[in-house]
């Protein structure tokens, strides 16, 4: 029984890095898509007043 709560244990907290790490990277792209935006956004501001 120790060994089956140690693979559970073990594998569980592999679950929550992969889980953790799957939101991180999620988060830098939302942030990265936000500048991407609000460059193109500033352009057309630009743009138009040029």
């Amino acid at each position: 029984m120790n060994q089956k709560d140690v693979t559970l244990k073990s594998t569980n907290h592999w679950w929550v890095y992969a889980l953790l790490a799957v939101v991180a990277i999620l988060l830098i792209v939302i942030v990265l898509l936000m500048i991407v935006l609000l460059k193109r956004k500033h352009k057309k501001a630009r743009n138009v007043n040029e």
